[in-house]
């Protein structure tokens, strides 16, 4: 028997955890080939390269983000060869996975959660179909559809083999790669499918270590653990952030969700001193409305969390990344707004706002009725409407999350929307409203440009703030533009003609820098002045940049440009 194990990733610098591990535990036994694909790749592309192989069973890992797209291909396939066995697994299938064989005539077969111990004794048993034994297996037997029993969670996760006990070494180099340290949950968030597995899970810890140390000698960009609560168990989290400290080789980054309340100062000042960009926080606060945390069973400690996130950020090495939900229960606008202007107040490096998500199996589905959320009947099953907010306070609700990412989570505008954001006062969710009907009201459509985006943003920014603030404003604005990268033509609106810098002074500033000591550069690059830029400003960069302080000031900035492109979250500028 021939089988292929695929997915359609989000993007393609992704990679399938799943498929990693199902592969291991299976390579020994069956013939097994890995494909991944992207959601953005053409379906019909996709279904040529699969036909192009005879094989007898394709197994799909199935999301929210990829299920609609899979059951196209599915489609397809069986149209072209009936006698091709499709499997499902994942999230979007572990539940009601009789109704969804009963939409979906193409499925022969899903397994439901985890999926490696169940699709070994799977394949042992396709032969002879001997399948009434096996749990978590839902399947079609003559014209009858049957679920078997549920298998109990993995409790020695020890007794798997790993996803990357074997693996493409090609496909680390660079990448994002997905790892856990841990399954389960030990929390009980009703909109949560971690909800539904209560029990923390570990895998061994000299297991852990060594994975790790391997896929950062392979050259991984970002280690990203999925891990629901990676700070649960207080000393396994120290002892594993003291190990990756002494993994650190200058650019990987590791990113983690953590709950921040519970953060000890042990772990506190374990990470004082690590080096700017090694580690990345997911911190989820949902809701700052103490009726709404209790309603959806979650547990938190804003005030707590918020000692925590300031400490952090007055590190200045780790990018805290913040989540809210709009659509939970007891939220109305109001609420939400309140809940934004919390958040917003913490200055996290991104705020993310989401939209809740009727995920089968969630314990919130229980509740659809008593609060009236009406949501799409189709992944990802986003909330249209509910008993506190209406379908166009949503409407509103997106329109302020596309303006929030493009100008605040971007990190292409930190300088100037750091100073604009601090002359509004404390309600920053009417700043971004007002841009978003500013816009609107202006004619800009959604496609802009690079250089639309920044004049959107200074067109809004004179639409209130005084000449004195929007003269400074402007500069700061002319330095996110030229923080992008090389070659850039500094638009006709963001020049400044009192800061005009002569070539002399130029060649001066070149001739008395060790740009081999002020970045890492290696000092025998031929040219330095194709690596380089020096620009004029009329205010004071390094005392905004350390102390938030405007005031008016020559400065000659110098920006390092060789060898990236994107240096956002390097340091690539030097105030002379």
């Amino acid at each position: 028997m021939k089988i292929l194990l695929t997915t359609l990733n989000s993007k393609f610098i992704h990679s399938s955890l799943a498929l990693k591990y199902l592969y291991n535990n299976i390579y020994d036994i069956a013939d097994v080939s890995v494909r991944e694909y992207t959601i953005n790749e053409n379906l019909q592309d996709i279904f040529c390269d699969i036909m192009s192989e005879n094989y007898d069973l394709i197994a799909f890992s199935t999301y929210i983000w990829n299920v609609e797209h899979i059951l196209k291909l599915c489609c397809d396939i069986k149209l072209a060869n009936p006698y091709t066995k499709l499997l499902f697994g994942g999230p979007e299938v572990s539940f009601e996975s009789i109704d969804f064989m009963k939409r979906n005539d193409v499925v022969d077969y899903i397994i439901r959660d985890e999926g490696e111990i169940v699709f070994r004794k799977f394949i042992r048993a396709y032969e002879d179909k001997s399948f009434e034994n096996i749990e978590s297996l839902t399947y079609r037997k003559n014209e009858e559809i049957i679920e078997n029993v549920d298998a109990k969670p993995i409790e020695n996760l020890g007794m798997i083999r790993g996803a990357y006990d074997i693996f493409d070494e090609n496909s680390i180099k660079d990448k994002i790669v997905y790892y856990e340290t841990s399954r389960g949950c030990c929390y009980n968030c009703s909109y949560c499918l971690s909800s539904v597995t209560k029990s923390v899970r570990f895998f061994p810890y000299e297991k852990v270590i060594s994975d790790l140390e391997k896929l950062v000698n392979l050259g991984a960009k970002q280690i990203k653990f999925v891990d629901r609560t990676f700070n649960y168990d207080k000393k396994r989290t120290i002892d594993l952030i003291k190990y990756l400290c002494t993994l650190d080789n200058g650019s990987i980054n590791f990113h983690f969700e953590i709950t921040a309340h519970i953060m000890q100062d042990d772990l506190l000042d374990a990470l004082k001193n690590v080096r700017q960009g090694l580690f990345q926080f997911e911190i989820g606060v949902q809701s700052t409305n103490k009726q709404t945390i209790k309603a959806v069973n979650r547990i938190d400690n804003f005030d707590e969390l918020s000692k925590k996130v300031r400490k952090i950020k007055s590190f200045g090495n780790i990018h805290q990344h913040l989540d809210l939900i709009a659509g939970l229960p007891y939220e109305n606008l109001d609420s939400f707004k309140h809940s934004f202007n919390d958040v917003m107040a913490l200055e996290p490096d991104n705020l993310q706002l989401g939209f809740l998500k009727m995920l089968k199996g969630s314990p919130i589905n229980s509740v659809v009725g008593q609060f009236a959320i009406k949501y799409r009947n189709y992944a990802p099953y986003e909330v249209i409407s509910t008993q506190f907010l209406s379908y166009k306070d949503i409407f509103l609700l997106k329109d302020v999350e596309s303006v929030l990412e493009e100008y605040y989570n971007s990190m292409t505008f930190n300088y100037s929307m750091k100073f604009i954001l601090s002359k509004i006062g404390n309600d920053y969710f009417s700043f971004f409203e007002r841009f978003c009907k500013f816009k609107k009201e202006n004619d800009y459509n959604r496609n802009l440009s690079r250089d639309d985006r920044f004049y959107l943003l200074f067109d809004y920014a004179r639409s209130f703030l005084s000449d004195k603030n929007i003269y400074f404003f402007k500069e700061l604005l002319r330095f996110d533009y030229l923080l992008m990268g090389r070659n850039r033509v500094i638009p006709e609106f963001l020049k400044n003609d009192t800061c005009k810098l002569n070539l002399q002074t130029k060649k001066d500033i070149i001739a008395d820098i060790d740009f081999s000591k002020k970045f890492d550069i290696n000092s025998e690059i031929k040219n330095i002045n194709s690596a380089i830029n020096i620009e004029l400003f009329d205010i004071d960069i390094e005392k905004f940049d350390k102390e938030n302080i405007s005031e008016k000031k020559e400065s000659y900035v110098v920006f390092n440009y060789f060898g990236a492109k994107n240096f956002r979250n390097i340091v690539n500028f030097y105030v002379y």
